[in-house]
């Protein structure tokens, strides 16, 4: 087939003969001697191309398989990102804006295709919106408190009193240089009047999932990993934290091993089991059609145990990344420095998983 082709142009094939040519020409209906015009010099630009045309079909003959893989592997550098670099940076920088962290992987997402779990982080961004804003305020009262002076935040409580109890106020919950309090799935989001349903069957629910909202530190889970790392829960504290019961959110101290494994510790207080689940659950999608893209038995286990795998990298990464980052920076620089820490964890930890993936795809 591929010979078949070049025989289209004789001019640029010297081993062709055209006098073999069994086919008649029409002569009469052209000037000149076809002979003669088959004579002309060749242009050497196109006699170029001709031969690198050749060339690339040759390799297509003799090794079909390399050939594949080499314009595959050509196909993808070639592939441009929907989101320019520009626009990534930009998503890294402003990470620290909760809002912006949550969606901070989805630019890779939709290159990926994984267009599934990049409409999962928009609808946690858009869930959690509640409590990110409370969160970004007390980033903003702790900010304000350090760069105003006493006199000036008192001017502004006489003559802004509603912008003041917003933005200037700032009440130490307790001494995060020494505790640490359990974050939860539900609690200050759209979806927390869920754990306040009516009715017996709503009661139930509720209380099922009041029960289930808790932190990796206080699993079956948390405890192993406590033995691990020889690390304990030392002291409680009050937050001034309340959840939808009105019971009180205690913040707790983490003793035992050393600098590190009680950031670890601290990290794992910081990781609503539900947000794991929530994070897996948008990777079934992915685990499916990693199952419908091969043909055989052993081809479609290869990429579902590929896909698994990547699939845990990645929950893995964005729970710990962002739980132990922001448990540093908040241990460090309080509510600031939880936002910090957090888009930081989120930022590095999609980079990681990313690579990872890519890792895994060549094995």
């Amino acid at each position: 087939m591929v010979d078949n082709i070049f025989k289209l142009y004789p001019q640029y094939n010297p081993q062709t003969d055209r006098r073999q040519n069994n086919v008649p020409v029409n002569l009469e209906r052209r000037s000149g001697d076809r002979r003669e015009a088959s004579r002309l010099p060749i242009d050497s630009k196109l006699n170029q191309d001709i031969n690198r045309s050749k060339d690339v079909f040759a390799a297509f003959k003799n090794d079909k398989d390399q050939f594949i893989k080499k314009v595959e592997k050509y196909d993808e550098v070639s592939k441009k990102s929907t989101f320019g670099k520009t626009k990534k940076l930009a998503l890294a920088a402003l990470s620290p804006i909760v809002p912006v962290r949550r969606i901070s992987s989805l630019p890779d997402n939709i290159d990926d295709e994984n267009y599934t779990r990049a409409v999962g982080l928009l609808g946690i961004m858009a869930f959690n919106l509640p409590e990110d804003c409370r969160d970004m305020r007390n980033s903003i009262r702790q900010i304000s408190n350090k760069l105003l002076s006493a006199q000036s935040r008192e001017k502004i409580k006489d003559r802004f009193p509603k912008f003041f109890e917003t933005f200037i106020r700032y009440d130490k919950k307790y001494d995060y240089t020494k505790y640490q309090h359990p974050f939860s799935f539900f609690r200050g989001t759209w979806f927390e009047p869920l754990l306040e349903l009516k009715g017996n069957i709503g009661e139930k629910l509720s209380g099922m999932l009041y029960k289930a909202d808790k932190s990796l530190f206080d699993t079956k889970f948390g405890n192993y990993m406590q033995k691990l790392l020889n690390i304990t829960e030392g002291e409680v504290t009050s937050s001034n934290i309340f959840d939808v019961k009105d019971e009180e959110v205690l913040a707790k101290s983490i003793k035992g091993g050393n600098k590190l494994t009680r950031i670890v510790g601290r990290g794992m207080l910081r990781m609503p089991v539900l947000g794991i689940y929530a994070l897996s659950i948008l990777e079934l999608p992915a685990l499916i059609k990693s199952l419908k893209k091969r043909e055989t038995i052993k081809e479609k286990a290869e990429s579902v145990a590929k896909q698994t795998t990547k699939s845990a990298v990645y929950v893995s990464a964005m729970s710990f990344g962002i739980g132990l980052i922001g448990a540093l920076g908040h241990k460090k620089f309080g509510a600031t420095g939880s936002l910090i820490g957090m888009g930081l964890g989120s930022v590095i930890s999609g980079l990681l998983s990313k690579k990872a993936g890519e890792v895994i795809e060549k094995d």
